[in-house]
């Protein structure tokens, strides 16, 4: 049944390869953001390389909002004037996967101390001090 909806519904079949082609830029992001192979040392068990992936998963999501909360200020600004508004039709074709303008090979530093409190909420204060607080 598939196979003769993927033949004979174009419409479906476009679909489909819309959705594929959306899963594979996911991918490419994925390797944009990390490029090599996961070293033997740091992922020995089936645990470890599930901690990999979803780290790398993390920042791909983080990537893709981002983009998107860059996208939706332009498309607010552009649909505030009428020479300018973007069909609907065509705001869900474009997807937040791209990296142009995001530094992914840069040093990041984030500002742990000022959310010590939130993220390890039952660290003593005695060790709270050993990270800045």
């Amino acid at each position: 049944m598939f196979l003769c909806d993927y033949f004979i519904n174009e419409a479906f079949r476009r679909e489909l390869l819309r959705v594929l082609n959306r899963g594979e830029t996911v991918n490419a992001l994925k390797r944009a953001i990390y490029v090599g192979r996961v070293a033997s040392y740091q992922a020995k068990q089936h645990q470890e390389m599930q901690a990999v992936a979803d780290a790398l998963s993390l920042l791909a999501n983080l990537v893709m909002a981002w983009n998107t909360m860059k996208m939706q200020s332009v498309l607010d600004r552009w649909n505030t004037r009428r020479s300018t508004a973007v069909p609907p039709g065509l705001i869900g074709r474009i997807a937040p996967t791209r990296t142009e303008g995001i530094n992914l090979r840069g040093v990041f530093t984030f500002p742990i101390e000022q959310y010590q409190a939130q993220l390890l909420p039952s660290l003593p204060a005695a060790k709270s001090r050993a990270f800045g607080g």
